[in-house]
């Protein structure tokens, strides 16, 4: 039996090595297959047949019958190839936290600020200087950092980026007893449900309002300490960065008329 080399390329792309693509695809070829079958015709050494097989049933690509001697099943290609790509794409989701998290170059730009006042009050972190994504991470420290609460208003485009970076953290601040309160607008609160983690669903300590209107501007409020405030409503505006308590506070004044009004029923911008 002769495996062509492509499919076995294709398959180490997704993630395989060669021996596990050579193996499963011998299975593929042949139906249900003992080790010796797969023996015969991958011309695979067998103390390395059951060892790989083993690797290929833990990663849900094969699966063992109890019998004598033991048969090993395929999963079908169409379905082995889902969890390949469900896998690399869990793996690209991990290194794209850790680069924009550890790289010293990105630590960099989100280092480059503008000052506004001598004292540091304020900050500007500039769509010119500062990655737009890098901001994103750079908030989403600051919640990491949060002991208390959590107060965010947003457009729905611009929360589905922050929780495809973020949910993780927002659970674990969840079960630390943060509290979060969003007000995200451009959307209604089913569209929010399907994708939100279940966790953050049940979790008395995360609240969301929603509004059809969009906002003048986003910010977000971190245990009543810092803001950051976007200049615009797209994620490319840049964010004016503050710890002044004044401004501070008029910000959180702001958010709570919205969010009383909300749950209030005066669903007004």
């Amino acid at each position: 039996m002769f495996i062509r080399e492509e499919y076995i390329s294709v398959l180490t792309e997704l993630g395989l090595t060669y021996l596990q693509a050579k193996i499963y695809l011998t299975i593929v070829s042949v139906g249900n297959a003992t080790a010796k079958t797969i023996f015969k015709y991958a011309k695979i050494a067998r103390q390395d047949i059951y060892r790989i097989l083993t690797e290929l049933e833990e990663r849900g690509l094969v699966e063992r019958t109890i019998t004598k001697p033991l048969v090993f099943k395929p999963l079908p290609i169409n379905s082995a190839i889902q969890i390949l790509l469900q896998e690399k794409e869990e793996e690209l989701k991990h290194l794209r936290r850790k680069a924009f998290r550890n790289l010293e170059n990105l630590e960099a730009d989100c280092s480059k600020m503008v000052t506004l006042e001598g004292d540091n009050q304020f900050k500007i972190l500039s769509k010119h200087q500062v990655n737009p994504s890098s901001i994103v991470y750079k908030i989403g420290d600051a919640v990491n950092r949060a002991q208390k609460s959590v107060m965010c208003l947003t457009t729905f485009k611009i929360f589905n980026k922050i929780k495809y970076v973020e949910e993780h953290s927002w659970k674990q601040a969840v079960k630390r007893g943060v509290k979060f309160k969003f007000i995200v607008y451009g959307c209604k609160s089913s569209e929010i449900e399907q994708t939100l983690d279940q966790v953050l669903k049940n979790s008395d300590n995360f609240k969301i309002e929603t509004l059809d209107i969009e906002p003048p501007t986003c910010i977000i409020l971190i245990d009543e300490k810092e803001v950051f405030c976007r200049l615009g409503i797209t994620i490319e505006s840049p964010v004016l960065w503050s710890a002044s308590s004044n401004f501070v506070e008029m910000i959180r004044d702001y958010f709570e008329i919205k969010w009383d009004a909300l749950n209030n029923g005066a669903k007004k911008p």
